[in-house]
């Protein structure tokens, strides 16, 4: 099967659902992007990181690499290293929850897009037997091309729906588990700041220092490849 009769059986199946059609494609992309999006979060991050007592020796020394979210909790270590036990305790407690967030941003999206692709396609359903039924009233049952069409609607849309939502439901509740793992080493990670506490000014410093650096390299990195 070449591609222009491929698009062209995609088009003749996208118009027998009708509109609702649509409105499932549309959510069906949104879903997929946002899996897409989610999984380079993760995948990209895991990658890169690099234990508490590693990050501390070297990450003063040229081509170190660390996870983004590593050099930038060990930025927030430094800053707060002027407050009391407790302020920097909740301190840095505050830059843990946000990045752990961070990684499960799409978790959720992608999960309510799973869930609302079956209700469309019940939408379709219903639509589709409302025009059924419409079709009898006027023609009766001798119009066999119009019950037809109503039918297929009612099909196609179901169809469409479960076939949106099962996968998506799946790698949904994968990169929601895979984001709780990610969120666990995070606290681990802080923790471990946090009984590093005592180590000498001048070393912490050359750390915060690095870590700064390695952001700003990051960052405009990622400005150059956009």
């Amino acid at each position: 099967m070449d591609v222009a009769s491929l698009l062209a059986n995609s088009g003749a199946y996208l118009a027998r659902g009708g509109w609702i059609m649509v409105l499932i494609l549309g959510l069906s992309l949104w879903m997929w992007l946002l899996i897409g999006r989610q999984w380079h979060l993760l995948r990209s991050n895991s990658s890169l990181e690099k234990g508490v007592g590693e990050c501390l020796r070297h990450a003063g020394e040229p081509g170190f690499a660390a996870a983004p979210w590593q050099l930038q909790l060990l930025e927030a270590a430094e800053a707060a290293r002027s407050l009391r036990a407790r302020m920097r305790k909740r301190y840095l407690e505050a830059q843990t929850a946000s990045v752990s967030l961070s990684f499960q941003r799409h978790t959720g999206t992608i999960l309510m897009l799973a869930g609302a692709a079956p209700l469309l396609g019940l939408l379709g359903t219903v639509t589709g037997m409302i025009d059924t039924f419409d079709i009898i009233a006027v023609h009766g049952t001798g119009n066999a091309r119009g019950l037809a069409s109503g039918i297929s609607v009612a099909l196609v849309t179901t169809q469409a729906g479960l076939v949106t939502s099962v996968p998506g439901l799946a790698l949904g509740l994968f990169l929601r588990r895979r984001a709780a793992r990610a969120s666990e080493r995070v606290v681990r990670f802080t923790h471990g700041l946090m009984l590093a506490g005592g180590e000498r000014p001048g070393r912490r410093a050359r750390v915060f220092s690095a870590a700064a650096k390695a952001r700003s390299a990051t960052a405009k990195s990622s400005e150059e490849e956009a």
